[in-house]
């Protein structure tokens, strides 16, 4: 059973200097602050009595509560006695598994529903000693603008991140997010995740994905195809279990792609594509291996900006054709960086 946590309540009042603070300069001076500290600030004067609660952001880290159940308490208190339903932004730190929750098949329940709340910015960090005890699982509607996510072990695998099963309105589901950051997820849950980033977030525009792999093809390549008419901005970092990458983005304007593709012998007859139709890209940048086929280069007539440093495998006579063009479309463009690394 969690632990009862009493927040501070101001003490006497009283004038003092920090109340003659401008309207809004409190707020916004514990929206930098930890959430102890926020709450803590209670006790500084009259006016600060319950302002942590209005602050801007909530930031909520375990590093001050090791022992078993008194972050969950804290956090649960704390987001209790938030002043409004809806929350700014949200910052979360963990360092500890067991902050997550008990073991259950709700996923971290306290977050999800915390998350549910925000309707601007969403920052959750897992960096564990060990494994996750539990996955975190995506609401089916989220209000916020930005997300960020990092899921992992220091020592072991990617954190489990689970996709809805089938969201409510799915074009509505996460329609106010514009920027989407996940890092050292492994996803499990729902469809694939292409598909719920092409139907459930119709208004993205910068989408980073690093290290991201799929638990539902264990050590398989598996595919990922984007059709997302307001996304700008698409940068993927160390997917290499990529089998196809298929983008449709008619505002696309960068493309960051770097160690995506790896051969090993076992994968060397693995067929790996990328097709992208994005007519007004003017910025790529491809460092690490080639897919064996690119369909994109030809088609994107606004690049002003190539900067390229790939490995070209050879192995039994044999290579990664997607070098050769490459090599061919860089004389086209204005601003070109290449090297090449034959192995």
């Amino acid at each position: 059973m969690a632990a009862h946590v009493d927040l501070p309540v101001a003490g006497g009042g009283g004038d003092d200097r920090l109340s003659d603070l401008p309207e809004g300069i409190i707020e916004l001076v514990l929206s930098f602050l930890p959430a102890e500290d926020a709450v803590s600030s209670s006790l500084i004067s009259r006016r600060w009595r319950g302002a942590w609660a209005h602050a801007a952001a909530l930031n909520l880290s375990d590093a001050r509560h090791q022992q078993q159940g008194r972050f969950l308490a804290f956090a649960h208190a704390v987001l209790a006695r938030y002043g409004a339903r809806d929350i700014p932004a949200l910052n979360v730190a963990i360092g500890c598994a067991s902050s997550l929750g008990p073991r259950s098949g709700t996923g971290a329940a306290w977050l999800r529903e915390a998350m549910e709340r925000v309707v601007g910015s969403i920052s959750v960090s897992v960096t564990t000693p060990g494994p996750m005890d539990q996955p975190l699982v995506l609401p089916r509607r989220l209000r916020a603008t930005s997300i960020s996510l990092t899921l992992s072990g220091v020592l072991y695998e990617n954190g489990e991140l689970v996709l809805p099963e089938q969201p409510c309105e799915a074009a509505a589901a996460f329609g106010s997010l514009v920027e989407l950051n996940v890092s050292r997820a492994r996803l499990q849950g729902g469809g694939s995740l292409g598909e719920f980033l092409s139907s459930c977030c119709p208004q993205l525009r910068l989408l980073r994905l690093c290290r991201v792999s799929d638990g539902r093809h264990r050590h398989v390549p598996w595919p990922m195809a984007l059709r997302m008419d307001q996304l700008e901005e698409l940068e993927l970092y160390g997917i290499e279990s990529f089998s196809e990458l298929q983008v449709v983005a008619a505002n696309l304007r960068v493309l960051v792609v770097r160690h995506c593709f790896h051969y090993s012998l076992a994968q060397w007859d693995t067929d790996t594509a990328v097709q992208i139709s994005a007519p007004r890209l003017q910025n790529i940048t491809w460092l690490g291996g080639l897919p064996r086929r690119l369909s994109f280069l030809t088609d994107c007539r606004c690049v002003q900006r190539l900067a390229l440093a790939f490995k070209s495998y050879e192995f039994d006579g044999r290579g990664v054709p997607g070098a050769g063009q490459c090599n061919a479309i860089a004389g086209n463009v204005s601003r070109c960086q290449t090297s090449q690394c034959l192995h």
